[in-house]
């Protein structure tokens, strides 16, 4: 891939303002992987309830056939990979 990079000369009037944005989407897309990578973690036991929380995603470490991903539907917490109810 070949290197976009724009140098501005030091004279000019918006120097640094490239850069500084550059900074800026860099450090919210950063923030936005750390908290998308970190999903509240639970066992079947301790599952909060899915009328609670819907629309949430959350990481079931115990669920049966290993751990998985799980989403609320409003009613049940269900599987990514299967959408089968989380036992």
């Amino acid at each position: 891939m070949a290197n976009l990079s724009i140098t501005w000369p030091k004279n000019a009037r918006f120097a640094g303002t490239i850069e500084k944005i550059e900074f800026i989407w860099e450090s919210f897309f950063r923030r936005l992987a750390e908290r998308a990578s970190a999903l509240p973690s639970f066992t079947v036991a301790t599952l909060p309830s899915a009328a609670d929380n819907p629309q949430m995603l959350i990481y079931v470490s115990d669920a049966a056939g290993g751990a998985i991903p799980a989403f609320s539907d409003g009613a049940d917490w269900r599987r990514v990979d299967t959408r089968a109810v989380v036992t």
